[in-house]
């Protein structure tokens, strides 16, 4: 499975995983939000 991070904005070149939206074993649709980023601006 790939996943891709969606455009963190212009200059940002790391995020901070500040949460996780699914459980182990649960089964993922593509689209499906995985992950909570925070940068220094925002949360994604």
């Amino acid at each position: 499975m790939e996943v891709k991070l969606p455009e963190l904005g212009d200059n940002v070149t790391q995020a901070t995983v500040v949460g996780v939206l699914v459980k182990e074993g649960d089964r993922v649709e593509p689209g499906q939000p995985l992950l909570e980023l925070e940068t220094d601006k925002a949360v994604v």
